[in-house]
């Protein structure tokens, strides 16, 4: 069983992520899997946008032009940060010793 060390690089989070979920990188898969189901179910929406002050209708609901500047400006990334750290806490889990 090959062990890592101390000093060995995790893979990247993506899209801005700030926490580590719960036993990343090798649960990587699982965690998307998790952040995509939570998008779909309506009160995990409500939820998020209760505790984050995101509006998700004003990020996802957009015009071309309005995605356009979303990505020149980084907003789209900011929003998918907040959310797949939201999920990583209240969904998923986190491994507070990466973290």
């Amino acid at each position: 069983m090959n062990k890592h060390s101390e000093t060995d690089e995790l893979p990247s989070l993506p899209f801005g992520m700030t926490k580590t979920p719960y036993c990343w990188p090798a649960m990587a898969g699982a965690f998307m899997s998790c952040a995509v189901w939570a998008a779909s179910k309506e009160e995990i929406v409500k939820a998020f946008e209760k505790d984050t002050g995101w509006d998700v209708r004003t990020v996802v609901l957009r015009s071309s032009i309005e995605k356009m500047v979303d990505e020149a400006t980084g907003r789209d990334r900011e929003f998918l940060g907040k959310w797949y750290d939201w999920v990583a806490e209240n969904i998923f889990g986190e491994d507070p010793s990466v973290t």
